[in-house]
């Protein structure tokens, strides 16, 4: 009679193996993945939900997030890429990157018919892909997740991804790399008042239009050691007004520029004589002072270390006076995708 319930008990636990086999499952409490079997592995994505990805992985569609890809030391895994690709990304991709398939414009209007065609193991994208397409490439059988190597999202997507790709020590690499030069910049402000921290009046791609609270352009200004104008708007992305930012008076000024605006030293010093020469503003400390800055938005999104070190150094020029912005930057590239910057990322 033991016997039995010996074998029995045998028989249970290898069934159980069984159905674990094939999945990795997601055991830590802040929802990293974590390592149990070969075939599968899962993780959540920005949006919440519970992604299983087949592993290993060979194929992925790239709607967004090809130069974090590449910089895993994944590119032979890419199979399909969207056409607007900013010149920045351009540059440090190689060319066979470029010319394989395009996909669609953008992860908010893919070809959907070309993608499932491909039949890809994965798709990344960011939040603008629907949920209507999403549904549709996940009942071809197609596992996709949407997120972001930009804002609160990167460290956790790097995680995933380095998993996903086995790259694990690739993106433990990045992290810490990046992690040095953040913690760099949080402990050298830590203990400035507030009447010593710069108010910044941060303006997106066109006038008036700026970073409020949990904005990821807002999160650059508090952890370099300023005070956004917009803090206490009530939305992330607020519209201001030229009577609040006379009103508030900043001491900097900061506005982005975006690839479609032009990418020449012309067009920053374009967008820098509009601000400096915007009726009414002419009397802000920011423009008396010549404190006015443009910086290129890839330095705000997969880039944005680069951006906090440019504001850490325009806010306390004395704390950082030893940090170059612009080393660190060729430095990652060399680190990241083994090529050289070119090209105006700042002004002046």
């Amino acid at each position: 009679m033991n016997n039995k319930f010996v074998i029995l008990g045998v028989v249970l636990v290898a069934i159980i193996c069984v159905v674990c086999v094939g999945v990795y499952t997601l055991t830590s409490p802040n929802g990293s993945p974590s390592r149990e079997s070969p075939d599968f592995v899962i993780v959540i994505d920005a949006t919440g939900a519970k992604v299983t990805v087949p592993y290993p992985v060979n194929s992925i569609v790239c709607l967004s997030s090809v130069e974090t890809v590449y910089a895993l030391d994944a590119g032979d895994k890419i199979t399909a890429i969207t056409g607007m690709l900013t010149t920045d990304i351009k540059e440090v991709l190689p060319p066979h990157i470029l010319e394989l398939p395009i996909v669609g414009d953008t992860d908010s209007a893919p070809n959907i018919e070309k993608i499932i065609e491909l039949n890809p193991d994965l798709i990344l994208a960011s939040e603008r892909l629907s949920d209507e397409n999403r549904k549709i490439f996940e009942n071809a059988g197609i596992a996709v997740i949407e997120d972001s190597s930009t804002g609160d999202r990167r460290n956790q997507y790097i995680t995933n991804l380095g998993l996903i790709l086995n790259a694990e020590q690739r993106a433990d690499d990045i992290l810490s790399y990046e992690a040095y030069y953040w913690n760099l910049v949080t402990e050298r402000v830590a203990n400035l008042p507030r009447n010593e921290e710069p108010l910044v009046y941060f303006e997106w791609y066109t006038e008036w239009f700026s970073t409020g609270p949990g904005g990821s352009y807002t999160k650059l200004i508090e952890v370099a050691g300023g005070i956004n104008v917009g803090e206490n708007a009530t939305v992330t992305t607020p519209q201001l007004s030229a009577e609040l930012i006379i009103e508030q008076n900043p001491d900097i000024a900061i506005r982005m520029l975006d690839y479609t605006s032009g990418e020449t030293l012309d067009a920053f010093q374009k967008l820098h004589n509009q601000l400096m020469s915007r009726p009414g503003l002419n009397n802000l400390k920011a423009i008396k002072n010549n404190q006015v800055y443009v910086i290129k938005s890839t330095l705000l999104v997969d880039r944005d270390l680069v951006g906090l070190l440019y504001f850490a150094k325009w806010f306390h020029p004395d704390l950082f006076m030893d940090i170059d912005p612009e080393a660190v930057h060729a430095e990652m590239v060399e680190k990241y995708f083994g090529t050289t910057i070119s090209g105006v990322y700042f002004y002046p």
